[in-house]
């Protein structure tokens, strides 16, 4: 009986109109006749490989999902929710500050004792637009002129009427 080689891929058959039995074929880069080991490293396969070759997952049932679908927004949007938040509560602070601080300018009466920004403390002896005349000390009668945004705080108000 003639035997004949269909190529490395392709299975060997009998010449005589194919009754023979096939061998197996050869596996590229082994050398002939080498046949590979039975618990070879075989490439993994995804669960699209495994449904088509019949062969399922060590666990069985379905392979894991891939991707996260809403699972990956859920992080985005949940920083972006945190931003906002943070956004949100500056200007808020924000506002609520500068409402307090106009209070306290237009609050600004004749003989309150206040504290400026720079640590001077006084009495309020003077009022005008913009600026203040604060006296420092009784005795020798020292005023000092500041603008109305440097006093810092007011220590105590005064009995008298506002002027």
């Amino acid at each position: 009986m003639a035997q004949a080689n269909t190529g490395a891929a392709g299975a060997n058959t009998s010449g005589a109109g194919g009754a023979g039995a096939a061998v197996p074929s050869q596996v590229v880069g082994m050398p002939a006749g080498v046949a590979p080991a039975p618990n070879a490293a075989a490439p993994a396969l995804n669960g699209t490989q495994q449904a088509a070759t019949g062969t399922a997952p060590a666990g069985g049932g379905m392979p894991p999902a891939q991707g996260g679908g809403a699972g990956m927004l859920l992080l985005p949007l949940m920083l972006l929710g945190f931003l906002v938040f943070m956004i949100v509560m500056q200007v808020w602070t924000g506002k609520k500050e500068k409402k307090k601080r106009d209070e306290l300018m237009s609050s600004l009466g004749r003989n309150d004792k206040v504290m400026t920004t720079g640590g001077i403390v006084g009495h309020i002896a003077e009022i005008h637009d913009q600026e203040l005349v604060i006296r420092t000390d009784e005795s020798s009668n020292t005023r000092i002129r500041v603008v109305k945004s440097a006093v810092a705080s007011v220590l105590k108000k005064s009995e008298g009427v506002k002027s």
